[in-house]
């Protein structure tokens, strides 16, 4: 699923939603840096993504839709640790 962050509002509690979503354990940790690991492909239609952290997945967030929901601008995909590490 491709997020994207426009105002920075993805935080650790949306990471840890993401990583129980994917079936990992543990605390998630939210990258900063926009499209840390590279841009995606494909349609966001998710953003401003809000979570408690307790939710059993995004979809249980509250969270507004790209009214676009297209790929123009990957330049602020979400990027996500799980287990709450982040390498050096």
């Amino acid at each position: 699923m491709q997020v994207s962050d426009t105002f920075g509002d993805f935080d650790d509690a949306a990471a840890t939603v993401s990583c129980i979503q994917l079936g990992l354990a543990g605390l998630g940790k939210a990258v900063r840096s926009s499209a840390y690991f590279g841009v995606g492909k494909g349609s966001q239609c998710l953003d401003e993504v809000a979570c408690t952290g307790t939710e059993p997945g995004l979809q249980w967030c509250a969270y507004s839709i790209n009214r676009y929901c297209d790929d123009r601008d990957h330049k602020r995909d979400v990027a996500i640790f799980c287990n709450g590490l982040i390498p050096p």
